[in-house]
């Protein structure tokens, strides 16, 4: 089914996640020669080149990628993923992952990072509002439940931080941070709690 540009695309996506990017862009490349607008095809090739660590080759894609499809939400979110770990770059980055899911309100990994951004800028509010919305989305995470429990506890939710981080230990017990934030929301809520 090389004719069938999804399903190549996809294949090419299957073999990023299985560790294989030079297979990822072979794939991707095939598609890319029926149709050098494809954009599934553009967001495998950013994958792979990420895995490698060719992040200028990533960066080159997206920007043509963007031009071709402005309304992809992952193109922005690995537009700011990238940003992220670029000095100065963080209000680009917030813009980016906050237009990710304003295009696509189902995305919990976009709705993850941009939590954690904001926890990390005390935007505890926000940040509460994206785990909150993440943790509807994929509540079998572990990450989501802990993140969930420590923009609670520093909303000072006390009962359902308690409940969140319950529920991160109930999926792996051995979890350190959430011992951790356990034992900081007991300190941080002392008599209110």
């Amino acid at each position: 089914w090389v004719r069938n540009l999804y399903l190549q695309a996809l294949y090419a996506e299957v073999l990023v996640q299985a560790d294989r990017p030079d297979e990822a862009l072979a794939a991707a490349r095939i598609a890319l020669r029926r149709d050098e607008r494809f954009v599934p095809a553009m967001v495998a090739i950013i994958k792979a080149s990420l895995k490698q660590g060719r992040t200028e080759l990533a960066e080159a894609i997206i920007g043509q990628a963007l031009e071709v499809d402005d309304s992809n939400a992952e193109l922005h979110y690995l537009k700011a993923r990238m940003l992220l770990e670029q000095e100065g770059r963080l209000r680009e980055a917030l813009a980016g992952l906050r237009r990710a899911v304003e295009l696509r309100p189902d995305y919990a990994e976009a709705r993850m990072a941009l939590g954690i951004q904001l926890m990390g800028g005390a935007n505890y509010t926000g940040a509460l509002e994206q785990f909150q919305a993440a943790a509807a989305l994929a509540p079998t995470l572990v990450a989501v439940h802990l993140n969930l429990g420590d923009a609670q506890r520093a909303n000072k939710q006390w009962t359902q931080a308690k409940a969140s981080f319950d529920r991160a230990l109930a999926m792996q017990s051995s979890l350190p941070e959430a011992h951790f934030n356990l034992g900081l929301m007991y300190m941080t809520a002392g008599a209110d709690y």
